[in-house]
């Protein structure tokens, strides 16, 4: 079943694991605090090192605060390093997974839109929806030829990575039907909107746009 928290759940999960490593590496280096010194007064608070932390991490480095003996710079060189690496991973990854990625499926899903022909479309991607796009599939259908519509974005998200064709927008549109879906073209539509008063509009939309359409 789709669910619209999903996207929410990563990203806070990866925000609570960056803000643990920086607690880590800021605990490990307050511990160690003797071997950095602080080129404006000498001192090194525990301010001190958290900002040491955040320029370290981030790599801004303004050299105002710098380890000094061996210890300190092996605690650098084989811990923060690594932990540095590996949150510049989940930054990119994280920007790749919210955008790139993203973009690149609009264009994807584009490309399939103009290639739709006796396909089947489903306005509605819930517990209903979902299930049907599974039997189909199950069944041998060529996700291609299957077209979801439904307002939720996460809901689309799931039926692209289900490979079928998904479309974000409300099915009671009939621009939407027409220019989006390729209604001329379908051979079936499957409503599955979730309430009856949308359903019957939608059934409504698609008779008048279609009326050879099977529903």
């Amino acid at each position: 079943m789709p669910t619209d928290l999903d996207p929410f759940r990563t990203l806070l999960s990866r925000i609570i694991l960056v803000v643990m490593l920086f607690c880590f590496l800021t605990g490990i280096l307050w511990l160690d605090r003797n071997g950095l010194k602080d080129q404006m007064d000498g001192e090194v608070s525990f301010s001190d090192v958290i900002y040491f932390t955040m320029v370290t991490v981030t790599t801004v480095g303004y050299g105002d605060i710098v380890p000094v003996t061996t210890r300190a710079r092996l605690i650098d060189a084989l811990v923060v390093t690594p932990v540095r690496i590996f949150l510049w991973v989940i930054f990119l990854g994280t920007a790749y997974q919210l955008a790139f990625r993203q973009f690149t499926e609009v264009f994807r899903m584009a490309k399939l839109q103009r290639s739709l022909d006796q396909h089947v479309v489903i306005c509605g991607f819930g517990h209903t929806g979902y299930s049907t796009v599974k039997e189909l599939l199950a069944k041998g259908t060529n996700p291609d030829h299957i077209l979801v519509i439904d307002p939720g974005e996460e809901r689309v998200r799931i039926a692209g990575e289900l490979g079928v064709v998904a479309l974000r927008g409300d099915a009671t549109q009939e621009g939407l039907l027409k220019f989006g879906a390729f209604l001329n073209e379908a051979k079936a539509v499957i409503i599955s909107a979730g309430r009856d008063d949308t359903n019957a509009l939608i059934l409504l939309t698609v008779r008048n746009l279609n009326s050879r359409c099977r529903v």
